[in-house]
């Protein structure tokens, strides 16, 4: 039986080839689509669910509260805390352990480079159960000197090399010394879908910080990554409350003596959450985003709608071209449950071969694909049975959806009815495929809506004005704490010199801000009695110029001025002077009413000995970070010590010969420290790159749902030109022109199309706006991308629809009456 349904299902493909073709290229480009996005979404939710008993295991993050400011979560918690918790709650928990990110150089003879070394406690191997490729995890953390290094870093450092036993020359910040470590054992690359980025990893070792005690003793510093994993039996909630009232009793100092608000609160996060959920500043990884995640998985949904659409609708059409068939089938027998597996039988195997399609078309897109998310996603349905047998499911569910309407209508036929009235249609089955044309021109017109607003909002945010000019600037820095800085005034005069160079500045911090330090101050024209925690960034004389930042009010830094930098008096009694530029938001804040008058003003940083600050300049608001955020108020000030990054403004673009002169003073002046260098215009570029996958994404599913809502529509205008054949032979025996013809049936198609715009402009709009909220700098929506959205698709469909009606409309009307 099985046998027969087969052959006749095949038999029912090869007849109509037309509408197979049409059927197996849109719904294999649909299962693509899919596929591709089912294996995005698969990855972001899976990210660290491969460790053991993952359900059990917390990140804590700390909430910072600054006097005078909005609460900042950030991924780092006190060095103090996890051995506490061992301590504390040894009942409830198998370890507490901290993970130290160190950013520093590692070197093996001649060759050098910028790595981050994870220093971490006893116990880590037990919370993160990473494979060993060689080695054990015992002897990683059995001695302060051992370290072990991933499998990719193996390969790097020591190539075909046996990497057990050989020695790493590590900068052992935040001292200037180096340390040599022994690699004891080689981990196998921690899997991509990991919030966790190791691969160096050695033992913490709190005497060799006690100069630096903040790092591993101080309540009042974030430095370190705190995780824990619980007992199969403590009770996680009750936990939490217990650990709240812990928190209150640590010694982390209030931000001020009046209300005793903690300068630190804490929360805690599953590891499987922190990639999609955690909203904490400067993880050890980037995070994912769940919207990215949900908008994703929604397109997926609606491209495989619009596919089961064109099948549904011509699947139908096909259904009523048997119409007779069946019915004369009827008389010789069939009954109704053989007619509707015979259906079913040609529209599931007709999504068995689109599969069977979409599969190699992922399989030859993956690379790309993966190269565009940057992740090594990968699929295996031939040596994995779940993927498979879940492939061919899915296929079959999709075969069954597609076909149901169009199995159950055809075997519902009345034999004698449709033999009487000598005609092959269904009352309402006009309008049911017109109402399926407009869910799928609504989700088209959606989506190109979407990618249009998308792509002007990024292309607004990469070239609005920062206050300051970010091209031909080149940042320079090296990893690791206080690694520059020592030798930061030698490289500039010795960059400045180089040719092609136009003017170099030094700074603590680069455009785009990376650290974000704040400082607390009081000022004394405004509204706030208690300090107010404002960001702070330091500089030498030249470091705004190099920007082209222009005052808005006073003056910059200049080293003619020797009260811009910090005047010590010998008196204890005195306070200590020094000069500030500020922005506008500063002003505003300070209680100014203008620029100008904020000049010659004294604000004061709360220090245990005042500093008294006199303002001389006022700047823009600078766009140090993306549009998301408001430029806060800030403070600059001008030093010549402790300045890290190097900013060269060139006079032409950057090139390799730059680049090799620029490599060759900053080996002379620092050979122990490797260079970073970015442009500043990659640097704000990468700000937007979530916002620039998300546009090219976007365009690609709005040209590929045009596709499919164009073949479909091209396979119903067949069905339609070929249905009212005889009905435009008498329109034309009556008078009709070609042009009448072809308007007649051009409108039929406009209207869905029409009704589809009145649909998806407002949900359009309401999402977009939505989207849009998030920005604190952000375009108006302007009706221009509706028209233009809405036009296009009409336009499409009209070139979709024209061909046939065309034909159908130069053809002799003598032939079409005969013929019926």
């Amino acid at each position: 039986m099985l046998n027969h349904y087969f052959k006749t299902a095949l038999r029912g493909i090869l007849k109509d080839k037309q509408y197979f073709l049409i059927n197996v290229i849109g719904l294999s480009v649909a299962l693509s689509i899919v596929i591709l996005i089912a294996l995005f979404v698969r990855d972001e939710l899976g990210y660290d669910k491969w460790l053991t008993g993952h359900n059990r295991i917390y990140k804590l993050e700390a909430t910072a509260t600054p006097p005078g400011g909005a609460p900042v979560k950030v991924a780092y918690t006190p060095g103090r805390m996890a051995p506490e918790l061992n301590t504390r709650f040894e009942n409830e928990i198998e370890h507490a352990v901290r993970v130290y990110p160190n950013e520093t150089s590692v070197r093996r003879g001649t060759s050098q480079f910028n790595e981050t070394v994870h220093y971490v406690d006893q116990g880590f191997f037990d919370i993160f159960n990473i494979p060993f490729n060689m080695g054990a995890s015992d002897a990683v953390l059995s001695n302060s000197n051992n370290i072990a290094i991933s499998k990719s870093m193996a390969t790097k450092y020591f190539g075909t090399e046996n990497p057990i036993g050989q020695i790493l020359d590590i900068n052992h910040s935040p001292s200037a010394s180096r340390i040599d470590y022994q690699v004891v054992a080689v981990f196998d690359d921690i899997p991509s879908n990991s919030h966790l980025n190791s691969t160096f990893i050695a033992l913490l070792d709190p005497s060799r910080y006690v100069n630096w005690p903040w790092v591993t003793e101080d309540w009042n510093s974030l430095t370190n990554h705190t995780y824990v994993k619980f007992n199969e039996t403590a009770d996680i909630t009750s936990f939490q409350n217990n650990f709240a009232s812990f928190t209150r009793t640590l010694p982390i100092t209030a931000n001020n003596d009046a209300d005793k608000t903690p300068r630190f609160t804490f929360s805690m996060i599953n590891v499987a959450d922190i990639h999609l959920k955690s909203t904490a500043l400067r993880p050890l990884k980037p995070g994912g985003d769940i919207k990215t995640v949900n908008t994703f998985s929604m397109i997926a949904i609606l491209i495989l709608i619009m596919a089961s659409i064109n099948f549904t609708n011509l699947a139908s059409a096909q259904a009523i071209k048997k119409a007779k068939e069946v019915s004369i089938r009827k008389v010789m027998g069939a009954n109704r449950k053989q007619l509707i597996a015979q259906f079913l039988g040609e529209t599931i195997l007709t999504s068995f071969i689109a599969m069977i399609i979409g599969v190699a078309v992922v399989e030859m897109l993956l690379p790309l694909y993966n190269d565009f998310l940057g992740k090594n996603i990968t699929l295996y349905p031939l040596s994995n049975p779940l993927e498979a047998i879940t492939l061919l499911g899915f296929s079959l569910f999709v075969g069954i959806c597609a076909g149901f309407y169009p199995a159950f209508v055809s075997s519902s036929f009345r034999p004698a009815k449709i033999l009487l009235a000598n005609k092959s249609d269904i009352p309402g089955s006009t309008k049911l495929r017109h109402i399926l044309l407009v869910v799928q021109f609504t989700i088209s017109i959606g989506l190109i809506i979407s990618t249009l607003i998308i792509y002007a909002q990024t292309l607004y945010s990469q070239n609005i004005d920062a206050g300051f000019e970010k091209e031909n600037r080149i940042v320079l820095s090296g990893s690791g704490f206080n690694q520059v800085a020592p030798a930061s005034k030698l490289l500039k005069e010795q960059i400045a010199n180089i040719p092609g160079v136009k003017s170099v500045g030094i700074s603590s911090d680069s455009f785009p801000n990376q650290y974000g330090n704040f400082a607390n101050f009081l000022l004394p024209e405004s509204n706030n009695a208690e300090p107010v925690n404002i960001q702070t960034m330091y500089m030498d004389a030249d470091f705004l110029k190099t920007y082209g930042v222009i005052p808005v009010a006073g003056r910059l830094f200049s080293n003619d001025f020797i009260g811009d930098f910090e005047t010590i008096p010998e008196n204890d009694n005195l306070p200590i002077t020094r000069s500030a530029v500020v922005n506008e938001g500063l002003v505003k804040l300070a209680g100014y009413e203008n620029a100008d008058d904020a000049i010659g003003k004294v604000i004061r940083a709360a220090n245990d000995r005042p500093i008294d600050i006199t303002i001389v300049g006022v700047v823009n608001d600078l766009h140090t970070e993306s549009t998301r955020q408001t430029p806060t108020p800030q403070v600059y000030f001008a030093t010549e010590a402790g300045l890290d990054f190097i900013t060269v403004h060139l006079n032409d673009a950057y090139n390799g010969e730059m680049g090799q002169r620029l490599e060759r003073v900053w080996g002379q002046v620092l050979p122990d420290v490797p260079l970073i260098s970015n442009l500043t215009t990659d640097v704000y570029d990468a700000l937007y790159i979530d916002e620039t996958r998300r546009t090219k994404i976007f365009a690609t599913f709005s040209l590929l749902s045009i596709f499919i809502s164009s073949i479909g529509l091209y396979g119903l205008a067949a069905f339609v030109a070929e249905s009212r054949t005889r009905e435009i032979g008498i329109r034309k025996v009556l008078g009709a022109t070609v042009l009448d013809i072809v308007k007649l049936l051009i409108i039929q198609f406009s209207k869905p199309v029409l009704i589809a715009n009145i649909i998806a402009w407002p949900v359009a709009y309401l999402n977009m706006e939505e989207w849009l909220s998030t920005f604190a700098y952000r375009i108006d929506i302007s009706l221009a991308y509706f028209l233009f959205a809405g036009g296009i698709t009409l336009l499409i469909a009209w070139g979709v629809v024209i061909g046939h009606a065309l034909k159908i409309a130069r053809a002799n009307p003598v032939h079409a009456l005969r013929s019926n």
